[in-house]
């Protein structure tokens, strides 16, 4: 079930947050290595509404940010199918201990049915250039590869360029 975070939910979440950090570093990649996210960027993500679990058998297996609006997307109009409603996903990240259990695909297709609930035109994602298994992940789930973005980050340590998706919510 995909549903909101609750504070009270913040150690599971950031455990999370840490797989896929760790997960990131195994694979060699410059991404969530320098202290985003942070335990302070989940706690205002609760906060505003916008940080969302996978619960399954009552134990979170999956997280992710989902948005309305991002700034950095905005830079690029011209990039995008379309000029119309999107939900932005980012820190998408699976319990370690259950990758390869099909958690992640059935988390995206709870967004797109969350999207699609909302009446929302596309998913936008992004990620970074060497991540081969979300990259892979995306274009199976029927992601369209866009152009590469610059992001604009906190921290000046992680690669900024990251590959963006899209995909029209039918």
């Amino acid at each position: 079930m995909l549903r909101k975070i609750k504070l009270a939910e913040l150690e599971q979440v950031m455990k999370i947050i840490e797989d896929g950090r760790t997960f990131l570093k195994e694979q060699g990649i410059n991404q969530w290595q320098h202290g985003e996210p942070s335990r302070e960027t989940i706690i205002n993500d609760i906060n505003e509404g916008i940080s969302y679990v996978l619960e399954k058998s009552g134990e979170i297996v999956a997280t992710a940010m989902l948005t309305t609006f991002d700034e950095d997307y905005e830079k690029y109009p011209t990039l995008w199918t379309a000029n119309s409603s999107y939900l932005a996903i980012h820190r998408i990240s699976t319990a370690s201990d259950l990758r390869n259990q099909g958690i992640a695909r059935e988390f995206m297709k709870d967004i797109y049915l969350l999207a699609k609930s909302q009446n929302i035109n596309f998913l936008r994602i992004d990620t970074h250039l060497n991540n081969n298994i979300m990259r892979k992940f995306l274009s199976n789930f029927g992601f369209i590869e866009k152009e590469i973005i610059k992001l604009s980050m906190k921290n000046i340590l992680d690669d900024k360029e990251r590959i963006a998706y899209e995909l029209k919510v039918k």
